[in-house]
């Protein structure tokens, strides 16, 4: 059976100007951190999100310290949108697979809406599976539906 999620983009404005993001988060030069809250039968859950900036390569494991020392009610995920068709995602090994599901829609939310990805469906490989998510738009600016379609 297809899972459904819905994802909210909870990353600040950026100041007065309420159609741009803050995603920046001090001491990660070069990464954009977006912060999402992932909603799945009843369960709940923050989620922040590092990817680095097209043409710049990042430590992984430093960044991801890093975030997680300012973002401390958030789980985080690293995402890498620079290989192709398919998005990247890594995560904590302990994460449990609810968790890393919600993760994965959360990355394909952000290869669609921040990487301007209108492709039918979206591939996210985590670890040794790759999932397959359809993304639209949820009602607001913020918000999407995420339906998980296949095994990729």
């Amino acid at each position: 059976m297809a899972r459904a999620v819905r994802i909210v983009d909870v990353t600040p404005l950026a100041g007065k100007w309420p159609n741009l993001l803050n995603a920046t988060v001090a001491g990660i030069p070069d990464a954009q951190v977006a912060r999402v809250i992932a909603s799945h039968g009843g369960r709940e859950e923050r989620i922040a999100i590092v990817f680095h900036m097209p043409g710049q390569s990042l430590d992984r494991t430093t960044v991801v310290r890093a975030a997680g020392a300012q973002l401390k009610d958030f789980h985080l995920g690293y995402l890498d949108c620079n290989q192709g068709d398919v998005a990247r995602l890594w995560v904590a090994d302990s994460s449990p697979p609810e968790l890393v599901f919600l993760t994965a829609a959360a990355a394909a939310v952000l290869k669609r809406s921040w990487g301007w990805d209108e492709s039918p469906s979206i591939i996210v490989s985590v670890g040794d599976q790759s999932l397959r998510f359809q993304v639209q738009h949820g009602g607001d600016e913020r918000s999407y539906d995420v339906l998980e379609l296949t095994a990729a």
